[in-house]
């Protein structure tokens, strides 16, 4: 009997597309369904009997945010994909030159840490860098069941 072992970055590249390949699946079953609801002519009968189209505004409304979930897929793919860059050492930050980072929350936050030159293992919350409140209310949060 033999084992085949997945390397990891086989598992890390399964796991990066899978938000979008589940995102794929549903709206390839959506516009499955679409396509035979117009082939047995049951799009045009909800048009035609809807006098307030409300059944179309609600249509255009799901194309529009199955669109913004797409978009936000790939724009949380790429922030993943700059998360593993900068766990793997691949980005230089003592360079000046540019990071070759994509635009992005991660990217911005280790841009502004490089310019505070703060240490990357930081243990202290981030809530504590705004306000003394910011760091005493998760305090009171954490030592609560303490005192119970």
């Amino acid at each position: 009997m033999s084992v085949v072992a997945i390397s990891s970055a086989r598992e890390t590249a399964a796991a990066d597309s899978a938000p979008l390949l589940r995102w794929m699946i549903f709206t390839g079953a959506s516009v499955f369904a679409a396509v035979l609801l117009w082939q047995y002519g049951l799009i045009h009968l909800m048009v035609v009997s809807d006098r307030t189209y409300i059944s179309s505004i609600i249509a255009a409304l799901y194309v529009v945010a199955s669109l913004h979930c797409l978009w936000r897929t790939i724009a949380i793919g790429r922030e993943g994909d700059a998360a593993r860059r900068i766990e793997a050492g691949e980005v230089n930050f003592t360079t000046g030159v540019g990071d070759a980072l994509p635009d992005g929350l991660i990217a911005d936050h280790w841009r502004a840490r490089r310019a505070r030159k703060a240490p990357a293992n930081s243990t202290r919350p981030c809530c504590c860098d705004r306000s003394p409140i910011g760091c005493a209310v998760p305090m009171v949060l954490v030592l609560s069941p303490v005192t119970r």
